[in-house]
């Protein structure tokens, strides 16, 4: 997969407002919500094989940016990977923030 179609695979899917957790602002999608494992499979194997690591509270992580986010899995298997999370590289201004959480209602 490329890092074209690895965007234009990331935009074309929904995003959820991580509401429970607030201190650290970012968004998820889900699995079950893309309708087909093998791209969902793809985009993660992509963040995987080509991000870079990262160390957020003492944990590691593999994070890829693309556009405006960057984007991570939590390192399950990839069989037992159910969501990919983005956050913006720039933050999230107070505004983004209640915009996200109005999608979310």
């Amino acid at each position: 997969m490329t890092s074209e179609e690895v965007a234009q695979a990331i935009k074309e899917h929904a995003w959820i407002y991580a509401k429970t957790m607030p201190q650290n602002p970012h968004e998820y999608t889900l699995r079950k919500q893309w309708g087909d494992d093998a791209l969902f499979d793809a985009v993660v194997t992509h963040i995987r094989e080509h991000g870079y690591e990262t160390v957020y509270q003492g944990r590691k992580y593999i994070q890829l940016d693309v556009g405006e986010f960057f984007y991570w899995t939590m390192g399950s298997p990839l069989k037992d990977t159910i969501l990919i999370n983005r956050k913006r590289l720039t933050g999230y201004t107070p505004e983004q923030i209640a915009e996200l959480k109005e999608i979310r209602r």
